[in-house]
């Protein structure tokens, strides 16, 4: 796996390092929840986001509850027993529940909402996020490699004091980070000032302020909706434009790598995927198509090296143990092919390709009768397939020979 190029480095204790902060700046960690907060105070379009003094920490909101209860407990039985006078009695315990109430309200709908809008609508997560900051624009680690976005890219910012969104495309696809995500103070406020510096700032009618999303944005959108609908050829044809205008972005590498792949032309794949790679587009995604691509161009043992490296990062992956069990079909290492199909049938039992190969491997193995046990499986499970019934037909003429 690749190392994570925006791991910040160790702090120097010289004086000197909070004075002068020059770009670029990195950005590694999680966000907090008070920022978290401030981000969809942004989304929301509020100019004054939430300040941090005014919301209630769990024990504040406990101990003002109980306190509140108290009070109107004491103030009900006062009317009940005759200790004190009706009408200010109840007062008191009627203030006292409003007080309670409200802090319960304030606490549920203003923090415990907020911190979790974000992750119900998508636009966010606390995380950990890594990138950097430039002059020319802001980058981000996804899985193994880099996405770049250039400032001419966004339409606009929204900024708080601890945080700020970029939006590519107002008002749904946006970018964000926060004050803690940096080293230091000196260098969060140099990224904010080049964020405010280079973006137009978005106010609640940013629809109408906005500046337009760039060519490379637009395209990239479009290729990712056709991708979405399975319309392959027009997603091609959007990556193909973005390349032309920017022939190192990672996401149009990438999305078509997939249109290709999904098309079925393995040659034309491996082409495209190993061009994404080159580039730094290194992630499992990438490396499954590659695999996919040089399976069906039956080159196995190349396909073998990929499907290890995914299986590293993901060792319960049906898919791709069965994949990696076909490989070591194909390449005569059937004890090998046994283990990777059962695993896979482990985790999903109604997989025909694993029973499919688990045959195979077993029958050259001279396991008969476990071989046309797998084989029926796999035939019951997909009818349609030849394969299992001519290696089952072949294994029959091996009992009928014994």
């Amino acid at each position: 796996m690749a190392s994570n190029p925006y791991l910040p480095p160790v702090l120097s204790t010289h004086p000197e390092v909070a004075f002068g902060t020059k770009l670029p700046v990195t950005f590694n960690g999680s966000m907090s929840e008070f920022e978290g907060e401030q981000v969809n105070s942004l989304v929301r379009g509020q100019r004054q986001p939430l300040k941090q003094q005014n919301m209630l920490t769990s024990n504040q909101l406990a101990s003002f509850g109980l306190l509140a209860l108290v009070i109107a407990v004491f103030g009900f039985e006062s009317v009940v027993y005759g200790e004190l006078d009706e009408l200010p009695s109840l007062l008191l315990s009627a203030v006292a529940l409003a007080a309670g109430l409200g802090a319960v309200y304030y606490h549920h709908t203003i923090r415990s909402r907020l911190r979790f809008d974000l992750k119900h609508r998508g636009e966010g997560v606390f995380a950990n996020i890594a990138g950097r900051v430039s002059e020319s624009g802001i980058e981000y680690l996804v899985e193994d490699y880099t996405v770049r976005y250039e400032w001419q890219d966004f339409v606009g910012c929204r900024v708080s004091r601890d945080a700020a969104i970029l939006y590519l495309e107002y008002p749904r696809q946006l970018n964000f980070v926060a004050a803690s995500l940096f080293q230091t103070p000196e260098q969060w406020e140099s990224a904010k000032a080049t964020i405010e510096r280079n973006l137009p700032a978005l106010g609640r009618l940013a629809r109408f302020s906005a500046r337009s999303p760039s060519p490379v944005v637009k395209h990239i959108t479009a290729g990712v909706k056709a991708l979405d609908k399975n319309d392959w050829n027009t997603a091609l044809q959007e990556f193909d434009r973005v390349l032309k205008l920017r022939p190192d972005e990672a996401q149009a590498l990438k999305g078509r790598a997939v249109a290709i792949s999904a098309l079925g032309d393995a040659e034309a794949t491996l082409v495209a995927v190993n061009e994404a790679m080159q580039r730094g587009v290194y992630d499992t995604t990438t490396r499954q198509i590659r695999a996919t691509a040089l399976t069906a161009l039956e080159r196995y043992d190349e396909a073998l090296e990929d499907l290890d490296w995914l299986l590293q990062r993901d060792s319960q992956n049906a898919d791709w143990l069965s994949g990696r069990s076909l490989a070591c079909c194909k390449l005569e290492r059937y004890v090998e092919a046994v283990r990777d199909a059962s695993a896979a049938l482990e985790i999903r039992a109604d997989d025909p390709i694993a029973f499919n190969n688990r045959g195979y491997a077993r029958l050259k193995l001279g396991e008969i009768d476990s071989a046309i046990t797998d084989l029926q499986a796999a035939i019951r499970l997909a009818p349609d397939l030849q394969r299992p019934r001519e290696l089952l037909a072949e294994a029959r003429v091996l009992v009928d020979q014994a």
